[in-house]
């Protein structure tokens, strides 16, 4: 908020703690200056917080797993502004705001989505927008998905199993910069108000405090790619068994996933080590799934991997039965492959 405008002033905001003991343990106030004469000390009764990322980019995906606060007279956002004002005379609303999540406390379990152009925008009451019910948004954990792309904007809410379960908002490009600014590098922020036109207006309820709300994590990710299939490896027999009984069949993301064994191209030269195979290859991959997701299912993930296990007639047996079978409209490829050695160098 440094710099920030308030009443048409911009806000000077610096750490301050005169308690020398506090000092020492870090605790400290923040102190503010260049106020408006207007505002008293009524109007700075609440404190709250907002973080603005360093990091500014155009087009991706960006994801936030987080649980949302109640209680009225809040009004937490995850949203973006661009970093520079490149169209008209006027920074906001000319060159866009993305709003990724925005909620009140009094109806807290309605999460919304918006975008805001110079043509279409709450002071004109015209903005692109939609909510939808979230009932464990207070409860639980969540994750926010914004799906930014060249012609089109996309933002969802779902939860680790289908992180894209519900669509609140699409917006797709159209006429010129006056409907569409979403063209040039954006930053994030995340905030907790407390008041202000939307989130006060039905008052505050002073007994509430202190509320926050919680970030688990924020992914940035501009390519988006999926390559629809893995490889993993482990270590023992044991996990490769307990990995199929547990993740054959599972829905991520939406699809349902196939784990199976694979084998190993540099064993089929050798007809003996060829029935020896021990690794899994996992196919059906939603093309909207990440690293992240990816990666608290499988403990290492690099958008693929191998499993190697010491069962070779199962294996075999599942290569001949499953590769090339249809279940539904999807082909399951069940395939090995070539582990890379390690050349020694002198």
């Amino acid at each position: 908020m440094n710099f920030d405008l308030l009443c048409g002033r911009p806000l000077h905001i610096m750490w301050f703690q005169c308690d020398s003991v506090l000092r020492e343990t870090d605790v400290r106030n923040v102190f503010i200056t260049n106020l408006d004469t207007n505002i008293d000390n009524q109007s700075l009764q609440y404190t709250s917080a907002r973080l603005k990322s360093k990091v500014k980019w155009t087009y991706g995906r960006l994801q936030i797993r987080a649980k949302l606060p109640d209680g009225r007279g809040l009004w937490p956002a995850l949203w973006m502004l661009p970093e520079k004002q490149t169209y008209s005379n006027t920074y906001w609303p000319d060159n866009g705001e993305i709003d990724l999540m925005e909620q009140v406390g009094y109806d807290p379990l309605r999460v919304v989505s918006t975008v805001h152009t110079q043509a279409y925008n709450h002071m004109k009451g015209n903005q692109p927008t939609n909510s939808i019910i979230v009932n464990d948004a207070v409860t639980n954990f969540k994750i926010y998905t914004l799906d930014w792309n060249v012609d089109k904007i996309e933002m969802f809410v779902g939860d680790d199993a289908n992180p894209f379960a519900n669509r609140i908002l699409v917006w797709n490009k159209q006429g010129d910069w006056t409907q569409w600014p979403f063209d040039k590098p954006f930053f994030i922020l995340i905030n907790i108000a407390v008041g202000g036109s939307w989130g006060g207006s039905q008052g505050i309820d002073n007994n509430i405090f202190p509320r926050r709300m919680e970030i688990d994590w924020i992914i940035k990710d501009e390519n988006r790619q999926s390559k629809d299939y893995g490889f993993v490896h482990f270590e023992t027999q044991e996990a490769v068994d307990n990995a199929i009984d547990k993740l054959n069949g599972m829905l991520l993301g939406g699809k349902k996933i196939y784990v199976v064994r694979c084998k190993p191209h540099n064993q089929e030269a050798d007809s003996e080590k060829a029935l020896k195979f021990t690794d899994l290859i996992i196919t059906n991959f939603d093309d909207r799934l990440d690293k992240q997701i990816l990666s608290e299912i499988f403990f290492k993930s690099k958008g693929f991997g191998f499993c190697s296990f010491e069962n070779p007639e199962e294996a075999k047996q599942a290569v001949e039965a499953l590769n090339g079978y249809s279940i539904g409209d999807t082909q399951l490829y069940v395939v090995g492959y070539t582990k890379k050695k390690l050349n020694a160098k002198t």
